[in-house]
């Protein structure tokens, strides 16, 4: 039987989920983070385009939103895949605010 005297716990740490709006400037691609401002709470719509904001959860809890993580994110509320938002559903995304 060995001992030692040396032992290691791991200790996991949870990254605190940050909400995040994205509010789109209202020119652009939609696709692109440059796009938008990232604002919490929701702001009024500026611009005259359908898309006004997302509320997205940031991946690592940083508060702010990169392209690589958009390039994750966008896909999730395009849901056919064309590049914009404006076709889109606030009744089947609860995240997506639209113009009325």
């Amino acid at each position: 039987v060995g001992f030692s005297a040396f032992t290691t716990s791991a200790t996991k740490v949870e990254k605190k989920q940050t909400q995040v709006i994205l509010v789109y400037n209202g020119s652009g691609a939609q696709n692109q983070i440059a796009n938008y401002s990232q604002n919490l709470p929701l702001p009024s719509c500026p611009g005259a385009t359908v898309l006004c904001a997302l509320r997205v959860t940031d991946p690592n809890g940083n508060g702010t939103i990169t392209q690589g993580e958009f390039n994750t994110i966008f896909p999730t509320f395009d849901k056919n895949s064309n590049g914009t938002l404006n076709d889109e559903s606030e009744t089947t995304n609860t995240n997506l605010f639209l113009k009325s």
